[in-house]
């Protein structure tokens, strides 16, 4: 609608509500961190498909937030993954959850968009440590749980760390030699900008050690460049497979970080935020590029997405 004192004196109009843009969106949250000795792996950060167009209006400014990726630590549970989210004049229209980080030795996965996975637990115990929760009321994202640390075991105390949960499925528990594999993830075509890569994979957890000055066998991080989502984020073999580093989830894909067995766990991928629509140039902010009659804004990082007025 157009305001008539300013169409009469020339000095401007209002937004054009007549004008809009029909878009489909992915909105993917920052994922969890790896936790520090024995530890699982991040959480992918939860995760939005809009699959049907939503109408945005020309002229009104919407507010991108792209969450951070947690950070992994030593010695104890990671950082939880940072909310991304699209907000018009201070409400939040679309909201995803920040992964949960990824426990170290005896602790419980913690709760997020995906569940971060739970640490080694203490030998002899009479069951696993549980992984955390996917755990997204008030938010449009969901995703799964992470796996359980290995504790339900009469020999030793050194066990793999459960692996982070991702968008389409569980983290792996940790067993006595292997740390667990992530959750897997999901092919996303509008988060691959028109070619699909996979996002919200968890962080796989760490392997098993023999002992507690042990360095070996870190989580590896959810990788958007793998098409396989089965291998894209594996806990690594048994303790004696020789030293190897955990590593950090890949950014922009709300992928998680992985455990480690006995340094630093890895930080958890940031979050994502892609807005898709039929035709040319629409609209300004983020990223924008154009393939098989669609234009993406594909937003790495904070933003505002403005429809033409």
């Amino acid at each position: 609608m157009t305001g008539f004192g300013y169409n009469v004196n020339g000095f401007g109009s209002f937004p054009d509500r007549t004008s809009k843009i029909n878009a489909t969106f992915v909105v993917v949250a920052g994922a969890g961190g790896g936790g520090g000795y024995l530890a699982g792996g991040g959480g992918a950060g939860g995760y939005f498909a809009q699959t049907s167009e939503v109408t945005f209006l020309g002229g009104v400014t919407y507010a991108v937030t792209i969450g951070a990726g947690g950070a992994g630590r030593s010695s104890n549970n990671g950082y939880s993954g940072a909310d991304s989210k699209i907000a018009t004049g201070g409400s939040t229209l679309y909201q995803s959850k920040g992964g949960g980080a990824g426990a170290s030795y005896n602790n419980d996965g913690v709760a997020g968009g995906s569940g971060g996975g739970a640490g080694s637990g203490t030998g002899n115990a009479t069951s696993d440590v549980p992984g955390g929760a996917a755990s997204n009321s008030g938010y449009n994202s969901s995703g799964n749980e992470g796996g359980n640390g290995e504790g339900a075991s009469n020999i030793g105390n050194y066990y793999g760390g459960g692996g982070g949960g991702g968008s389409a499925g569980r983290g792996q528990d940790g067993s006595y030699w292997y740390g667990g594999n992530s959750g897997i993830g999901t092919s996303d075509a509008t988060a691959g900008v028109g070619s699909a890569i996979y996002v919200a994979i968890g962080g796989g957890g760490s392997a098993r050690s023999p002992d507690a000055n042990a360095s070996q066998g870190g989580g590896t991080g959810g990788d958007a460049a793998n098409a396989d989502p089965s291998t894209s984020s594996r806990g690594q073999s048994v303790w004696n497979s020789g030293n190897v580093s955990n590593t950090a989830g890949t950014a922009n894909t709300g992928n998680g970080g992985g455990g480690s067995t006995n340094a630093t766990g890895s930080s958890g991928g940031s979050g994502l935020v892609v807005f898709k629509y039929a035709g040319g140039t629409q609209a300004s902010g983020g990223t924008i590029s154009a393939t098989g009659g669609y234009t993406y804004h594909r937003f790495t990082s904070s933003g505002n997405f403005i429809p033409n007025g």
